[in-house]
């Protein structure tokens, strides 16, 4: 690099000296051209002078003479440089072509793969655009299956729920694609959900066509068949009080003091509960909880939203109701609105 830039400073002195050398041959032409050109702007000529005429005619072949002279010395002293011009010109080009065709070469070896990169890339975009439209549809299907909630809960019989379930039981998860997991869980949650509906729903009730009954003419023979009746004298029945076992228990008085007092030990007799019972009594602790359980999260949900260092200065108005939703789904809770 250092001997690059002396090459540089070289050549720069050797044309500031040919440019010294030139200007010398320009201006040797004439020892005033300056002067020639006052002579020019300042004679007079009259025209009935014929000696200012005669002046000025010699004025003009000097003047003419000198631009003339200066112009040829020019293209004499620049025709070497333009003689070097042209053959640097074509020693360059003999390279410089060469250089240019070898480029192309390459360009057009180059096409191929380019062109493969560029099909890829189609076929990406084609993929990404599918998978989006999947994406689309699949959360569509998914908001419609959130919507069976609704049924659920507008239903007024148990035959309505029959039919949900039914509707439940024939949707294929693995349909869902790469929201079957979430799909899953909700289908499962709207089963229970239904279930849980159903069993707490009464059954319908049918009417039930009464009983004919014979009915027996009332006759002057049955008002004396009634009169002759004997009247049986009543019965009296005395429950007498069974003793009562008792327990002693201790119970602090009013002065903070136990006492020893007898109560009545009253026996509940339990029987073994059933699977049907522990699935009544999850039903039931469930639907009883869930309420509690929403209400936690959304009062949790708002107070970090108004409370959180990190975004007390953001407005999340517009977002509450998906903030919301989407707390709920992480946590793996399907709530009854």
């Amino acid at each position: 690099m250092q001997n690059e830039l002396l090459k540089v400073v070289e050549i720069e002195s050797e044309i500031s000296i040919i440019e010294q050398s030139h200007h010398s041959h320009i201006l040797s032409i004439h020892e005033n051209m300056q002067q020639l050109i006052n002579d020019c702007l300042s004679i007079e000529v009259s025209e009935d002078d014929k000696q200012t005429y005669d002046r000025a005619v010699e004025l003009k072949r000097v003047v003419k003479s000198t631009h003339v002279s200066i112009e040829k010395k020019r293209k004499e002293l620049k025709q070497p440089l333009i003689d070097y011009g042209k053959r640097l010109d074509r020693w360059v080009e003999e390279i410089y072509t060469p250089l240019v065709n070898a480029e192309k070469i390459v360009k057009k070896k180059m096409e191929v793969y380019e062109a493969k990169q560029e099909k890829l890339k189609q076929e990406r975009k084609l993929i990404e655009d599918a998978k989006q439209k999947e994406e689309l549809e699949l959360d569509i299907r998914l908001k419609n299956l959130n919507t069976q909630l609704e049924r659920i809960n507008s239903a007024k019989t148990k035959s309505e729920l029959k039919e949900i379930e039914i509707y439940l039981d024939g949707i294929v998860i693995s349909e869902f694609g790469s929201k079957s997991n979430e799909a899953g869980f909700i289908l499962n949650q709207l089963k229970l959900t239904c279930s849980m509906a159903s069993r707490l729903m009464k059954d319908e009730e049918i009417p039930v066509e009464a009983p004919k009954m014979e009915t027996t003419p009332i006759t002057d023979d049955f008002l004396n068949d009634l009169k002759v009746m004997p009247n049986e004298p009543v019965k009296k029945v005395v429950i007498e009080n069974e003793p009562q076992e008792t327990q002693e228990v201790l119970i602090k008085n009013e002065e903070g003091i136990f006492e020893e007092i007898q109560l009545p030990i009253n026996e509940t007799i339990r029987t073994k509960a059933t699977d049907e019972d522990v699935v009544n009594i999850i039903d039931h602790i469930s639907m009883n909880t869930l309420p509690f359980v929403n209400n936690l999260i959304v009062e949790r949900t708002k107070s970090l939203i108004d409370n959180s260092e990190a975004f007390n200065n953001l407005d999340f108005s517009k977002h509450t109701e998906l903030i919301y939703s989407e707390v709920k789904k992480r946590l793996g809770i399907l709530l009854i609105k």
